[in-house]
């Protein structure tokens, strides 16, 4: 398991690209699972998680 943090403020109606970089292996299937969190702190979700199929 591996994870990329970025920590930003936003508006609550603001739209912004966040972007991050993890290393997936050659081999094997993967999830990569995104989410929004109102703080490293606190770690409460805010949003959907997306989830993305690496084959």
């Amino acid at each position: 398991m591996d994870y990329v943090t970025i920590e930003n403020q936003l508006a609550a109606s603001e739209s912004i690209i966040l972007d991050g970089m993890l290393l997936i292996p050659n081999k094997g299937e993967f999830k990569v699972k995104t989410f929004l969190w109102d703080g490293l702190n606190s770690i409460n979700s805010i949003s959907d998680p997306i989830i993305i199929n690496v084959k």
